[in-house]
């Protein structure tokens, strides 16, 4: 099911080359991840890798997941690809402690390769354990001016009609402590619904100034 679903996605890229860059993905635990990943080495056709940690079944509290984890980064990185990560996992107390260990043993697997993190860390929306796990990002970027320079964020569904204007004040402190500059825009869509009306409201709140805005749209 994973090589035919690859196969398709990598199969738009090739027959839309001006439209689609393709990510293929992997389950980073399951025997056949790093196999995966060599199947695609060279293909002009996949820019990238994403890896979703909650479907997946990640715990980053396991050294056993955490290393297999860590392997897929170096072998992506290998292949030039960007990584994309869905680093929220199931853990109903997911937060600083499972960044601190995907800082320690993941991400300096990635070398130079540039990363992105899901949804500003989070799964969608603005919650304690979103602004706890993205803190520990913060406090990285404030112990090493030279962190993080490949590092970016996306702000997938973490701004929505129901963001609470005490949730969007904190992700906006956030994004100042890390830098507006490692944020980009992201939709999520189809899940955003009309990306005409998802922007105009997802991408206005007034607890950033246009200007960082403009960054981050950029």
């Amino acid at each position: 099911m994973l090589r035919d679903a690859n196969d398709f996605t990598v199969g738009l890229a090739r027959q839309y080359p001006d439209r689609f860059a393709a990510f293929v993905s992997v389950n980073p635990t399951a025997p056949d991840a790093l196999g995966e990943i060599a199947r695609w080495k060279g293909d002009r056709a996949v820019t990238g890798l994403k890896l979703h940690l909650t479907n997946s079944g990640v715990d980053l509290r396991d050294p056993v997941q955490v290393a297999k984890l860590a392997a897929v980064f170096r072998a992506a990185a290998a292949n030039g690809w960007t990584i994309m990560i869905h680093v929220r996992t199931g853990a109903a107390d997911y937060g600083a402690r499972d960044v601190r260990v995907f800082l320690d043993k993941v991400l300096p697997e990635a070398g130079d390769a540039p990363v992105v993190i899901a949804h500003a860390a989070g799964w969608g929306g603005i919650d304690a354990v979103t602004l706890d796990a993205l803190g520990a990002f913060a406090d990285a970027f404030a112990r090493d001016p030279k962190f993080g320079r490949n590092l970016r964020f996306d702000l997938a569904q973490v701004f929505t009609s129901k963001t609470t204007p005490e949730g969007r004040t904190a992700m906006a402190g956030l994004i100042r402590r890390i830098g507006p500059q490692h944020f980009i825009a992201g939709s999520d869509w189809p899940f955003a619904g009309g990306l005409k009306t998802y922007f105009a409201t997802a991408y206005a709140t007034p607890e950033l100034t246009p200007a960082e805005w403009a960054m981050i749209g950029r």
